[in-house]
């Protein structure tokens, strides 16, 4: 039976205390893992696997080779869905066929899409961290990542950035859908909001001296601290007053991080604007590890089966948790307790 196994928020680069797989012995831990379970059709990392905004890249780039040279055997395939913290990888990727067009002399129409594309094997740069001959396992691709099973089950996978969206998007899921045709609406949501990840969560921290400011407001402020650090330098002291007050309005939920509970409405507006019927949920981004079905729930959704990754760092969402979808159903695991999940729905 094809398993597909899904982990987020590995957060590759981030301090040696904090990241799980600064630690090789854990990528060992996880690979051998990997090895027990039958048939691994794809291991897919579904967002912030590299922590591109509060890491020095020396960490993250050194991190992201001992991850690949441990885990590359047993799948078939690798699929990278970058979130938030490594969205400048896929906005490297894309700008990429721009470079090639412009050095070429070639007249640009237009910018190439910012969603939907697949940079296969060699044809990413990433590629270079995986040894021969697995490079042509990878994919990369955005914003989400979709897994039909051989019942005719389908599940959906995003990091979910763009669904649990306070401090994140600019611009809201109900801005994406004005004005704009269905089949452009996806993409509509993410040129609204890419200004914002670029920003926030990769120039922003380019100065080592500012991501060390981030980092302490991070401390005080959550997900805030980025917001905190810009208002104090382009606002004027009430203004700045008022983003640390509406900041700390969140910083229970959002420094612990949402559950499915409380992000259910955003969930089905994501569901809506994706369009299509699907079976099953998966994402990540909020740190939380769980599994819940709709009855469950207690909610009118539309799609029955809703899992979160949790991560891979360690402190208050010390997880090392991970999906397994296969025609069974839906499982959510946890490393070093191998012998059952943590929690399973059957379709």
């Amino acid at each position: 039976m094809k398993n597909y196994v899904v982990i987020s928020d590995l957060h590759l680069g981030e301090k040696a205390h904090e990241c799980t797989f600064a630690n090789t012995a854990n990528i060992s831990r996880f690979a051998n893992r990997l090895g027990e379970i039958d048939e691994v059709e794809e291991l897919i990392l579904l967002g912030d696997f590299l922590e591109m905004s509060l890491a020095p890249i020396s960490k993250v780039t050194e991190q992201m080779g001992n991850f690949f040279e441990g885990v590359h055997e047993k799948p078939k395939k690798i699929v990278y869905v970058p979130g938030n913290h490594d969205h400048h990888i896929w906005a490297l990727h894309v700008e990429q066929e721009i470079r090639e067009k412009m050095s070429a002399g070639e007249i640009l129409n237009s910018l190439p899409s910012y969603v939907f594309s697949e940079f296969i094997g060699t044809d990413s740069f990433i590629s270079g961290y995986i040894p021969d001959p697995s490079k042509d396992k990878l994919i990369v691709k955005y914003p989400l990542h979709r897994i039909n099973l051989a019942n005719n089950k389908r599940s959906l996978l995003h990091h979910g950035h763009q669904i649990y969206g306070v401090g994140v998007r600019l611009l809201s899921l109900e801005e994406a859908q004005k004005e704009v045709s269905e089949e452009k609406q996806m993409e509509e949501l993410e040129l609204q909001n890419i200004g914002i990840y670029e920003l926030l969560w990769f120039y922003l921290e380019a100065s080592p001296r500012m991501r060390r400011r981030i980092e302490k407001d991070w401390e005080k402020h959550g997900g805030f601290g980025a917001f905190s650090v810009v208002a104090k330098e382009m606002a004027d002291s009430s203004i700045a007053n008022f983003m640390l007050n509406f900041g700390s309005i969140f910083s229970g939920p959002e420094e612990r991080g949402r559950t499915i509970e409380e992000n259910k409405e955003e969930i089905e507006q994501y569901l809506r604007l994706y369009g299509k019927p699907v079976e099953c949920l998966i994402y990540g981004h909020s740190h939380v590890p769980e599994l819940e079905s709709a009855a469950e729930l207690d909610h009118d959704m539309s799609v029955k089966i809703i899992g979160n990754t949790g991560s891979w760092v360690k402190g208050k969402s010390d997880n090392n948790t991970y999906i397994v979808i296969n025609s069974d159903g839906v499982e959510l695991w946890e490393l070093g307790k191998d012998d059952k999940p943590v929690k399973k729905i059957a379709w």
